[in-house]
This record gives C-alpha cells, sequence and structure tokens, in this order.
C-alpha cells in the first residue's frame, strides 16, 4: 500500500490540474447553450476536449515513457529493489490510464450540467463506482491480484464508463450521432499513441544520470512533443491563433 501511495502521486497532481478546467468549462458549455442551442454545445465541447488533449498529451506520453527513470531518481535513496520500482511504476501507468479517460472526456461531464441532466449522470457514476468497489473486493478476497486489483479495476471500471457509456449517453441527450464524441477521443489516444512511439524512439539515445540530465532530456522531448502535438491535434486556424497570440505576448 505504500508503493500505491507512491505511484498515485504523479497522476492525482494532473487530476488536480484538471479541476482547475471544471469551472471554466462548465460555465463556457452553459453559456453557449443558453445563446445558441444544441449544436453549439457540441462544438464547444469538442474544442474544449481538443484543448485538454492539446495540453495533456505530451505529459501523460512523458510520464508513460519517462516514468522509470524518474521513479529511479526519485527512490534511489528509499531502498528499493528492481521489482519494486516495477511495480510502482505500473502501478502508476494503470492508475494514469484512469486520468487519461478523464481528461479526453473531460469537458463532457459539464454537458450534462448545461443540459441540468445530472441526476442521470450521477446515478450511472454511482452504479459504476458500486460494481467497482464489489469487483475491487472479490478480486483481493479470491485472487492473488492484490495491490493490482485495487488499483485496476477502478480503472477498468470507471474507464469504460467514462470513455464510453457516458460519451454516448451525452450525445444521445443531445441529439447527435452516438459517436460524435468516441470520434474526437479515439483521435486524442492514437496521438498519443504516436507522440509515446516517438518518445521511446528517443529514449534509446538518452541517458538519465542524474536530475539535470533527465529534465535536460525531458525538455528536450517535451518540445518535441508539442510541436507534433500542435499538427496532429488542431487545425490550421487554431495553430495560427495559438502562434499569434504566443508571439503578440
Amino acid at each position: 500500500m505504500g508503493r500505491l501511495s507512491l505511484a498515485k502521486q504523479i497522476p492525482y497532481a494532473f487530476s488536480s490540474a484538471l479541476g482547475i478546467f471544471s469551472n471554466i468549462f462548465a460555465s463556457s458549455l452553459t453559456l453557449n447553450f443558453s445563446k445558441e442551442g444544441y449544436k453549439s454545445l457540441v462544438q464547444e465541447a469538442k474544442s474544449q476536449l481538443k484543448i485538454l488533449s492539446f495540453i495533456f498529451t505530451v505529459p501523460y506520453a512523458g510520464i508513460i515513457v519517462f516514468g522509470k527513470p524518474f521513479l529511479s531518481l526519485w527512490l534511489k535513496n528509499a531502498n528499493y529493489t528492481s521489482n519494486q520500482l516495477n511495480e510502482i511504476y505500473v502501478l502508476m501507468i494503470i492508475i494514469l490510464l484512469d486520468i487519461i479517460v478523464s481528461t479526453y472526456m473531460y469537458s463532457i461531464h459539464s454537458v450534462f450540467i448545461a443540459l441540468d441532466k445530472v441526476k442521470t449522470y450521477s446515478i450511472l457514476l454511482f452504479c459504476a463506482s458500486i460494481i467497482s468497489v464489489c469487483s475491487t473486493i472479490f478480486l483481493v478476497k479470491y485472487t492473488s491480484l492484490g495491490v493490482f486489483a485495487i488499483a485496476g479495476t477502478s480503472t477498468v471500471v470507471l474507464g469504460i464508463t467514462h470513455s464510453i457509456f457516458i460519451p454516448i449517453l451525452a450525445s444521445k441527450l443531445l441529439n447527435e450521432k452516438r459517436d460524435v464524441f468516441l470520434r474526437v477521443e479515439l483521435k486524442s489516444w492514437t496521438i498519443l499513441f504516436v507522440i509515446s512511439c516517438v518518445f521511446l524512439s528517443i529514449r534509446a539515445f538518452m541517458t538519465f544520470n542524474d536530475w539535470f540530465s533527465f529534465f535536460l532530456n525531458v525538455i528536450l522531448a517535451g518540445s518535441i512533443g508539442y510541436i507534433m502535438s500542435l499538427f496532429l491535434v488542431l487545425d490550421k486556424n487554431e495553430r495560427r491563433m495559438i502562434i499569434t497570440r504566443i508571439f503578440s505576448d
């Protein structure tokens, strides 16, 4: 459980960062819906998903690829064995996957607030949570998964709920096709995979002897990742707007 607690630190930091967008996105969606109706709400939600994908995909790919060197430097004085460090890394990725799912569907949660359909959304999440708790208790008691059952069950059950059922329910309430948000989500996962593969290729030429070399390599990789993300996530007009804003400031 101590290693599980360590594994949660980085993913939960991103979860807290996501919370910053909550009020901003909810108020923006509600304002758009009150002024222009359903179509505007769909476009605004998709736009917000692209923003989140652009901001967070590169750090997520960084954690996946550079997570082990980070843990080795962070916990080098903690006397953890190689197997224990690998266990912490695997647990961290399992927990991170749940955060990634939430990120790529984050603005969809605000759709229910804008439509005043929070009850339906809450019931769905409550049922998923009950299934997650019961499954965890069963797996811990009757299997040898141990701490992986605690971390993994929530990721699987709530991940499926957030990534499939919530987007489909939102699209149904908006009278849109079922895959209107799923397509955006799939694109975000594809971009995450591509950037992770690029990082993995770059990592083969890097060494992580100390914190200086680690951060130098991560900054280099992150710069490449954001340049890729700029073209993979955003369209021509969105890129022009961001570049203009950066240089004008």
